[in-house]
């Protein structure tokens, strides 16, 4: 054996000039010299033990090259667990960590509409004991610590008995678990009604927790009345219950008084007869949804309507409506503020024109504000417009006086009745219509944002102007209409005087197929409302988006910027003025799908004292100074200021950067040290106004396609001096807790040596 601390002896390894007269030999007839045949006698003499020697050192070098990769793999493993040590998921609040868990449980989503159903009784045990969950509380103790001991996520239960075919005993000790790990915490419940011992069963389960429940939905469909006196232990015992949705069917459920004694209940959902609406206490109610299936039921719907005066709701089933002539209706005094008519479908327009004419029948609204309409199933078929009948309805309940809101846009309606409505109307402050596309069977597209209406609408001095408040206007829209026309409508409105109760807007929505080339409509905006610094806009383009996204175009000094916060569809938060401190938020709106345009005026008046904004407002920007800020989600789209004077910004362009500071770095592009020169001028300029940026990062600055950077992402820029509300980002945060300079300062300098190569990540 050959030590193995000594260099391996290679004592039969040939040289390469014996090797060469061997073979030269071999060519030859020549016999070998006396020293050839010692020598080859020689080899083959010591071949055995040479070739022992050699697999012997191969034995050491496969255990020390299987050592080695032990040893690099045992490296790499402590390396990972060192790298999981430092992960910054484990530095995160418990707070967010449980929010973050809070995606893997059940959410009741108000109103109930979609029910829950198990193809299988281990499916629906799957769902009670919420396995998503529990795989969550199964990556580490601390996890699982959260997860059992976090009330809020065992919170919402949804159940379809239908699965239950008889009492299971698993299944209710699974049930009774969830509900306790919810200790106190409120409780939403969604409920599909099905086996009759096993829906027993599982109400008197639930009923010895009806302290907690706060979301309650049933779906009861054919299970007869005396199932509901399982849940006779709840009466008297809802002092959390705010929301309730049952779906009956036809069973009649008059004599159910569990309801009446809740004292927070506000939101009810019915939908069966509404001759047989259980006991509620209707007075307290905000909000009311009952269904029609005819005029009969619209008598109790308006009757029950007279003792409330909140929101009623009315879901009109116009599948079930007897188209009729007329209707004798004695119209019922409601003291409702908000009405929403919902006709569902699939519908032909004689039963959905008998069904809109019978509800206005049936009603007088002398409180009413807001009157919307809408259809579960458009598709391009818009509900007819009763004409006469809502004049008649205007008429008795003085819509003149008090109706603000009117959203008109699932329905069909003509210029001249659009007009007839605005001219009694003049207190209508906001108000939505739609063009209607050509559907199959139709001969033509209907088309209601004309030059003509856009010329009516447009505001005049005097009495003979049309909806003189109005500060909104929507329209889902073909596009038919001219530039200038709509120019001048918006310009007409924005004036000073013309709306005492906030800024004016106009937005349009239109579908993703229309081809009509919108640099016009851009270009329009650009020639009149640039320059005066009197408006703003935001575009929508749901091809490239699944969401809203507000931008701002410019705004006049001193003034704050519009604020959109209509119906909840959008929003834009400001955070400055002239430096265009802007936050550009995404917001599903299922509801409108395709691109929109937006106008929109800021409201007059100076900024009010101690507003944290009015700094940037007054300031004037280096003309040098470009920064934007977004919330990145799937747009990458950025908002950048190209020059500014005086008191206005002069043009804004739109640029989409195609990676941030951190890409290019990864990519291998090399930066020199002057390139953050650009950076620390806007961190200076924003010192010089109080404020410090707070989470300057490789992530937080964009490369304009001109190779400039671009400073983005001001969520955490606060006050110097004030504690910071929002974390900044791990590794390029300065510990102190406060809005400093120093924190700015610092990062800076880190950046500088990171693109130098001087410091990791």
């Amino acid at each position: 054996m050959t030590d193995c601390t000594c260099p391996f002896q290679r004592h039969l390894f040939p040289q390469c000039t014996q090797e060469k007269e061997l073979r030269d030999l071999l060519r030859s007839n020549d016999s070998p010299s006396a020293f050839q045949v010692a020598h080859c006698r020689s080899i083959s003499t010591s071949l055995p033990a040479e070739l022992e020697r050699y697999d012997d050192e191969i034995l050491r070098l496969n255990a020390a090259l299987f050592r080695a990769e032990s040893e690099r793999a045992a490296v790499q493993d402590y390396s990972r667990l060192c790298d999981a040590v430092m992960s910054p998921v484990r530095r995160l609040p418990a707070e967010i960590l449980v929010d973050i868990f809070g995606y893997f449980t059940t959410a009741l989503h108000w109103p109930w509409l979609e029910f829950p159903r198990s193809d299988s009784i281990e499916e629906e045990m799957r769902r009670v004991a919420n396995v998503e969950l529990l795989r969550v509380a199964q990556v580490c103790p601390r996890w699982h610590q959260l997860v059992m001991g976090t009330p809020s996520l065992w919170s919402c239960i949804e159940l379809d008995l239908c699965q239950w075919t008889a009492p299971d005993s698993r299944l209710l000790l699974l049930l009774k678990t969830v509900l306790d790990r919810g200790e106190s915490f409120p409780l939403d419940l969604g409920i599909v009604w099905g086996n009759r011992d096993a829906t027993s069963r599982v109400l008197e389960l639930l009923a010895s927790y009806s302290t907690r429940w706060r979301h309650v939905a049933f779906m009861t469909w054919t299970s007869p009345l005396d199932e509901y006196s399982k849940l006779s232990a709840i009466a008297g015992n809802l002092p959390l219950l705010s929301s309730l949705a049952i779906n009956t069917g036809w069973n009649d459920v008059e004599a159910i008084t569990f309801f009446e004694g809740a004292p927070q209940l506000v939101d009810v959902r019915f939908n069966g007869l509404p001759a047989k609406l259980p006991k509620l206490p209707l007075e307290q109610l905000k909000n009311l949804g009952l269904g029609a299936s005819g005029p009969e039921d619209l008598t109790h719907v308006a009757a029950t309507a007279t003792r409330l005066s909140r929101e009623v709701a009315i879901a009109v089933f116009s599948s079930t409506w007897e188209e009729t002539a007329t209707i004798q209706a004695v119209p019922r005094v409601s003291n409702v503020h908000v009405l929403s008519v919902r006709v569902i479908g699939p519908f032909d327009a004689a039963p959905a024109r008998s069904a809109m004419r019978d509800w206005m029948l049936h009603f007088t609204l002398p409180h009413l504000d807001h009157l919307w309409f809408d259809c579960s199933q458009y598709a391009g078929v818009p509900l007819p417009w009763p004409a006469d009948h809502f004049l008649a309805l205007a008429h008795r309940s003085s819509f003149s006086s008090h109706l603000t809101v009117l959203e008109l846009d699932p329905v069909f309606i003509t210029e001249a009745e659009l007009l007839q409505v605005l001219d009694v109307l003049q207190s209508l402050d906001n108000l939505t219509i739609s063009d209607h596309k050509r559907i199959p069977g139709a001969p033509t597209e209907y088309v209601l944002l004309t030059d003509a209406l856009l010329r009516c609408l447009t505001w005049t001095p005097g009495p003979a102007c049309l909806a003189p408040a109005l500060s909104y206007l929507g329209c889902h829209t073909l596009l038919k209409f001219d530039d200038d026309v709509y120019r001048d409508f918006v310009l007409s409105r924005i004036g000073p005087g013309r709306n005492e109760d906030g800024p004016f807007e106009v937005e349009l929505f239109w579908d993703s197929d229309n081809q009509r080339d919108l640099d016009s409509v851009f270009s329009c905006v650009e020639r009149r409302f640039v320059s005066t610094g009197a408006i703003g806009y935001c575009y929508r383009n749901a091809g490239a988006f699944q969401g809203t996204l507000f931008l701002i175009l410019t705004f006049p000094h001193g003034q704050r910027p519009p604020l959109s916060s209509r119906n909840g569809i959008g929003r834009i938060q400001h955070r400055a003025g002239d430096l265009c401190f802007c936050q550009l938020l995404f917001e599903k709106d299922e509801t409108r799908p395709g691109p929109r345009l937006k106008f929109c005026q800021p409201p007059a008046g100076p900024l009010q004292s101690g507003d944290s904004s009015a700094t940037y407002y007054r300031t004037p920007v280096p003309t040098t100074f470009a920064c934007t800020q977004a919330e990145e989600l799937k747009s990458n789209m950025y908002l950048k200021i190209t020059q500014s004077f005086s008191d206005y910004i002069r043009g804004l362009c739109f640029e989409r950067p195609e990676r941030t500071l951190d890409d290019a770095v990864i990519a291998g592009a090399q930066f020199p040290p002057s390139f953050l020169d650009g950076v620390e001028e806007a961190i200076k300029h924003l010192h010089s106004l109080g404020y410090a940026h707070n989470d300057l990062n490789p992530h937080n600055i964009m490369i304009s396609k001109a190779g400039d950077p671009i400073l983005i992402d001001f969520d955490s820029s606060l006050p110097l001096g004030l504690k910071l509300t929002k974390g900044g980002t791990f590794e390029w945060e300065y510990e102190g807790g406060v809005s400093a300079k120093e924190n700015d300062l610092w990062a800076l300098a880190e950046l500088r040596e990171w693109i130098e190569g001087r410091r990791e990540y």
